[in-house]
């Protein structure tokens, strides 16, 4: 009796998925070995033949590239092989990490694609260029690369893999978020500078807020983001007193938003209120924003004839 393969079930799958072969006419008790496209197979169970020479036995698929391939079983000194008995198909294994913001990197790692040919990354239908890492798949058809995160408004994107002769290849549906990012640095201004705040990662054509800790600031330019989910825009400090606060930026989407942990630093600012006169006039010394009922005793030089006279919370005035 000729030891035959009987089936392959499934007869498909990816690397490191489980089939099980059956088969006939082997030697009774021997145990045998199983090869998938010439690399061998782990047997995860069954492997001996039964008294009447029936077989069962599954195994994992190795890593291996795409493809049908020949499906072969083994005894002592004798072998059956069933031509193109598994096709091998393309899987992203895993995604790492998972989330990120525009910019930063993530690894995408996957088996079972042509052996040795360029690969092409997408997060969803945007291109993600490869960072590092090899840019072809090796000789088994597995992969490693390291893509950066190409400009996306917040949300999950599949994560799509393809070589040079497979267009189809594998996709990971969901394989990566996006989160919103301030990307701008953290600056030093006073009550009523400008400054601008940059973000990326939010939803597209959305309405933001910048705030400063609790305190709604005023934009004065840029304020929906982009088609991408960026935005740069351009606020007025409000009245703040002097400390450091987190920027932070939401759409009508996203009450969360992103924030830049001590993002704006407030410094005093003192305005004289004439800013010139005769001798004898007054002026008035707003330092707006300086803590409550902080006199500023240093911030001036002022003659010492002056006569410092407290008018209010954050205020004084001088006579000459």
């Amino acid at each position: 009796m000729v030891a035959t393969i009987v089936s392959v079930a499934p007869n498909s799958g990816s690397v490191g998925s489980s089939t099980t072969i059956a088969g006939s006419g082997f030697k009774a008790g021997e145990v045998v070995t199983v090869t998938i496209g010439g690399t061998s197979a782990p047997i995860t169970s069954g492997g001996t033949a039964g008294a009447d020479g029936s077989l069962t036995v599954t195994v994992t698929v190795p890593a291996v590239s795409s493809g049908a391939m020949d499906v072969r079983v083994s005894g002592t000194g004798y072998y059956t092989t069933l031509i193109g008995g598994f096709t091998v198909t393309p899987k992203i294994v895993s995604v790492s990490p998972s989330s990120g913001t525009v910019g930063s990197s993530t690894t995408i790692t996957g088996s079972g694609f042509k052996a040795s040919e360029a690969i092409t990354v997408k997060l969803g239908t945007t291109p993600a260029p490869i960072s590092s890492g090899p840019t072809t798949t090796d000789s088994n058809g597995t992969l490693s690369a390291t893509v950066n995160i190409p400009a996306l408004g917040k949300g999950t994107y599949d994560t799509v893999v393809t070589t040079a002769t497979d267009p189809t290849g594998a996709t990971l549906p969901g394989g990566l978020t996006v989160i919103p990012k301030v990307t701008s640095a953290a600056v030093t201004k006073n009550v009523g500078d400008s400054t601008t705040i940059t973000v990326t990662g939010f939803k597209a054509s959305e309405a933001i807020t910048v705030k400063f800790s609790t305190t709604t600031a005023t934009i004065t330019a840029g304020l929906n983001t982009d088609a991408s989910g960026n935005v740069s825009a351009t606020v007025d400090i409000p009245a703040l007193a002097k400390d450091t606060y987190d920027t932070v930026v939401t759409t009508t989407d996203d009450a969360t938003g992103a924030t830049l942990t001590n993002g704006l630093t407030v410094t005093p600012s003192i305005i004289l209120t004439p800013n010139s006169g005769a001798v004898g006039d007054n002026t008035t010394v707003d330092a707006g924003d300086l803590p409550p009922k902080v006199v500023p005793t240093t911030e001036l030089e002022l003659p010492a004839f002056w006569l410092q006279v407290p008018v209010a919370d954050n205020q004084v005035s001088y006579v000459a």
